[in-house]
């Protein structure tokens, strides 16, 4: 649900069909954008390095100050986002 935001139900009919993926989300915590805490949470991605460590009930990460906790997608969707970043996705990736 949240790896791919078909963008192309927004857009002109002859305009390109494309899929965008969620990276990262900045989500606020508190009772206004004047008093509270930003947290960030970004998608994990596989390097030669991080493979064999990775878990995939946590393919993200949370930033939180100086804590950075892996934690799951459904975490993620759950926060109160302020601030959503998205990938647009490679064409051969789209018709998968």
């Amino acid at each position: 649900p949240a790896k791919l935001l078909p963008i192309s139900k927004k857009l002109p009919a002859n305009s390109p069909r494309r899929n965008y993926e969620l990276l990262a989300v900045i989500a606020h915590e508190g009772d206004s954008l004047n008093n509270g805490h930003y947290i960030a949470y970004t998608k994990r991605f596989e390097t030669t390095n991080t493979k064999q460590n990775t878990n995939t009930n946590s393919n993200w990460l949370c930033f939180n100050d100086d804590k950075v906790i892996p934690c799951s997608e459904k975490c993620v969707l759950s926060r109160n986002a302020y601030l959503l970043f998205y990938s647009q996705q490679q064409q051969q990736q789209q018709q998968q």
